[in-house]
């Protein structure tokens, strides 16, 4: 062995043995405070006891809640609920259980697989405790939706995932938020599911909108349930039991093609005037009114100089047609002195002294 290939792996040896120690100093565990209460671990740095006391009972009370909605009762060990106080914390933790960076749009995120959720504490402190209560139900309905794929050869696409989450915790589509969804449905600018599937948008304003997307979807199918007497623990139930999405759509709707049959309801929903009337602000009708005023300003301005312009070339026509050459020019009634009615007899005579 050569000299240059001993040097050269000593500095490999050297810098893999650098790149394990910054790892593991990485991986070091934070000193997090635990606490227990029925189906939930909460991992905790700066809050009180009696605050996580209060989280416990509202994971608890939201686990009962979103189960029931979603007709999946929850079985295993205890979910890991990690309460992050800062961005840095949040990141690291997502690390530890993704391996890779979180996107910065997440405000908490949930792991079914290691029955573990991280939520942005920091994030949802600022705001009211209903804002906090339907992001932990949002990311326990993940946990609950992940039990099904055990028996399934396909885990439930991510799209219709995030959409049964958010119908689970709460969330319901705003009036607006319903007509850009069929603004987009009616000049085909809505993705169909099957792309959201393979390449869901990693971008925080597509992000949005896919998952407004999927909520109004299963709003939709909850409704065509209804109409069957059915319901989403009775599609869950049919998704628990492993068969296809599409046939378990089909037997609780009766709906061959539920994502066309959704799609042409939604173009007809709304109007495009409707459309401008709610979605415009008080500013924009401002600045429109602005605009029009100086429309119509400009308009009468352009009748007014070429009503001055047309009585111009009138009276310039008028001059004209009563011109007589060698005679002075025209009164102010339009019409000329004629030497016949002149009378050059009379004289004066010379003026007085």
């Amino acid at each position: 062995m050569s000299r240059l290939t001993k040097q050269l792996l000593i500095s490999a040896s050297v810098f893999l043995l650098l790149c394990f120690l910054s790892s593991s100093v990485h991986a070091q565990p934070l000193d997090f405070k635990t606490q227990k209460g029925g189906a939930f671990e909460v991992f905790y740095l700066d809050s009180t006891p009696e605050s996580i006391q209060n989280s416990l009972d509202l994971c608890n009370k939201s686990l009962d809640k979103v189960s029931e909605r979603l007709g999946i009762k929850y079985s295993g060990r205890l979910i890991r609920v990690f309460l992050t106080p800062s961005d840095a914390i949040f990141n690291r933790q997502f690390e530890i259980y993704a391996g890779r960076k979180p996107p910065g749009w997440a405000l908490a995120v949930a792991f079914p697989g290691q029955r573990a959720i991280i939520i942005r504490s920091h994030a949802t402190r600022p705001l009211t405790v209903d804002n906090f209560a339907m992001t932990l139900r949002h990311e326990i309905a993940h946990i609950l939706i992940g039990q099904l794929d055990r028996g399934r050869e396909k885990s439930v696409p991510r799209w219709l995932n995030e959409g049964l989450a958010m119908w689970a915790s709460g969330q319901r589509l705003e009036r607006v938020q319903e007509l850009d969804l069929a603004l987009l449905a009616k000049t085909d600018g809505m993705p169909p599911f099957s792309s959201l599937e393979e390449n869901f948008p990693p971008h925080a304003a597509e992000v949005h909108r896919a998952y407004l997307q999927s909520l109004s979807y299963v709003l939709w199918t909850e409704e065509k349930m209804k109409e069957r007497k059915k319901g989403i623990p009775d599609f869950t139930a049919e998704l628990g039991k492993g068969i296809k999405l599409e046939s378990a759509f089909f037997r609780v709707m009766w709906i061959k093609d539920p994502e066309f049959e959704w799609r042409y309801e939604l173009r007809n929903q709304s109007s495009y005037f409707e459309y401008l009337f709610r979605t415009v602000t008080l500013f924009q009708v401002l600045a429109l009114l602005a605009i029009v005023a100086f429309m119509r300003h400009v308009w009468k301005s352009w009748r007014l100089k070429k009503k001055l312009t047309a009585e111009d070339e009138l009276e310039e026509a008028i001059w004209e047609a009563n011109y007589v050459p060698g005679v002075d020019g025209p009164y102010e009634d339009g019409f000329h002195e004629d030497s016949a009615f002149r009378d050059d007899s009379y004289d004066p005579g010379p003026p007085e002294r």
